[in-house]
C-alpha cells in the first residue's frame, strides 16, 4: 500500500533535484516498449526523445526504493525467528 505514490514522489523529486543541479545521469537504458501517446508526445515536444530518455534512467535509477525497505524487514523477520529458534533451544 503506498508503493505506486512512494515511487512516483522519488522519481519527480530525482528528477527535480537533477535537473536543478544539471546532473548528467549517463546514458538512458533501452527500451523495448514504446507507447503509442508516448511516442507522439516525444514528437510534439522541442527535446522531447531526450526528455523521456532523462525520465526512463531516473525511473530505472528509482525502481529499488521499496525493494529496498522489503529486503531489510525480511533481514529482520529472518532474524527474528533465528533468535526464537536459538532461544528455544537454550530452554
Amino acid at each position: 500500500m503506498g508503493r505506486g505514490r512512494t515511487t512516483t514522489g522519488t522519481v519527480i523529486a530525482t528528477m527535480l533535484a537533477a535537473s536543478k543541479l544539471h546532473v548528467n545521469l549517463g546514458p538512458a537504458p533501452q527500451s523495448n516498449t514504446e507507447y503509442k501517446t508516448i511516442v507522439r508526445l516525444t514528437r510534439m515536444l522541442t527535446n522531447g526523445t531526450e526528455d523521456k530518455q532523462f525520465a526512463d534512467k531516473v525511473i530505472d535509477m528509482c525502481r529499488y526504493v521499496n525493494y529496498n525497505r522489503h529486503v531489510v524487514c525480511n533481514a529482520h523477520l529472518y532474524f527474528v525467528v533465528q533468535c526464537n529458534a536459538k532461544f528455544a533451544q537454550c530452554n
